[in-house]
């Protein structure tokens, strides 16, 4: 996998050109693979419009990572760990290669997301490389949360309604 983070560069502030276009690929890719998605986002005022689609952007590229069968398991493998740790990097400050992790770090910092959310989405994306059934519900809804309610749970600060009443309701949208 290729280098997804610059070391030393740091995201300089949200009027920056870099972080300008990455908003504008996030946007791409949320018209171009997100159906219905992009729909419902259009209602929301333009900040947390943005936010969200820089949202599905960040989730639809994780879960596009584990399912390109394209690539070895372990090619694949090594690329969700590549991206695991452009996105820990991107979170202390670095400044992401990817557009959609660029993008996804400065939308963490304006929103207060946190950040356990996306962790638990890359993993949940890479359980997809173990092929196996679950003997439980409690095993799929393990699953469940982290593919689905971990986005309702980003959603969450990007709606306005951190830490409120709405976890509950979304985190059973994510088993639904």
């Amino acid at each position: 996998p290729g280098l997804l983070c610059e070391a030393n560069a740091m995201v300089s502030s949200p009027d920056d050109p870099i972080l300008e276009a990455a908003l504008a690929h996030c946007h791409d890719v949320t018209r171009r693979e997100g159906s219905n998605f992009a729909w419902g986002f259009r209602f929301l005022p333009p900040e947390r419009r943005e936010a969200m689609v820089v949202l599905y952007a960040f989730a639809r590229a994780t879960d596009d990572i584990v399912d390109d069968e394209e690539r070895t398991l372990e090619e694949r493998r090594a690329a969700i760990a590549a991206w695991r740790a452009a996105l820990l990097r991107a979170f202390d400050g670095a400044r992401a290669l990817d557009p959609k992790l660029l993008a996804m770090a400065e939308i963490v910092r304006r929103f207060d997301v946190p950040r356990e959310e996306l962790l638990l989405l890359v993993e949940g994306c890479e359980d997809d490389l173990v092929e196996r059934r679950f003997a439980t519900w409690n095993e799929t809804l393990g699953y469940c949360r982290k593919v689905a309610g971990t986005v309702g749970m980003a959603m969450l600060p990007l709606l306005g309604a951190p830490g409120s009443a709405l976890r509950a309701p979304m985190l059973a949208l994510g088993n639904a």
